[in-house]
């Protein structure tokens, strides 16, 4: 498991389930439309994994996925990301109590092989290669909810 840094802390954190929230930005959306991505709007967004093994903590350090000896990609794209940690368990939590299970927030980057996604889609598999290779998920270090300004709004 990838070990996630607190910043100001000694604190250690491992990352295990890795939640990801997709088509909830309109003007990507918008943007994958017009390259013929054939995206549809969705009602609510679509939710996904990252494995843990995606997480990455070392500053500049992304692979692309190789198979004899090539890069199984040539199009890497990637899209800025808030990270909320999440610091316990929970299941049909209340609105009024979501904020109990927040530890602090990050900054990650979504690296998505978006020639392989496209793929994928167009078979209507899921995207796990596209989006879950390692390096695919690097993080920032955590900032404490505490030390955030207007966290618990």
């Amino acid at each position: 498991m990838s070990k996630l840094r607190v910043k100001n802390s000694t604190d250690i954190i491992e990352a295990q389930n890795v939640y990801c929230i997709g088509k909830n930005y309109l003007e990507h959306i918008k943007e994958f439309d017009q390259k013929e991505m054939q995206s549809d709007i969705p009602a609510e967004p679509v939710i996904f994994l990252k494995p843990n093994s995606a997480v990455e903590t070392d500053p500049g350090y992304v692979k692309i996925p190789r198979f004899k000896g090539k890069n199984i990609s040539d199009n890497l794209q990637y899209e800025v990301e808030l990270v909320v940690i999440i610091s316990k368990d929970g299941i049909n939590i209340n609105e009024e109590d979501a904020m109990e299970y927040v530890y602090g927030y990050a900054v990650g980057i979504d690296f998505t092989l978006r020639d392989i996604q496209s793929e994928l889609k167009s078979k209507r598999l899921p995207w796990t290669l596209s989006k879950g290779f390692l390096t695919s998920a690097p993080i920032s270090l955590i900032v404490k909810k505490s030390e955030v300004l207007n966290a618990g709004i």
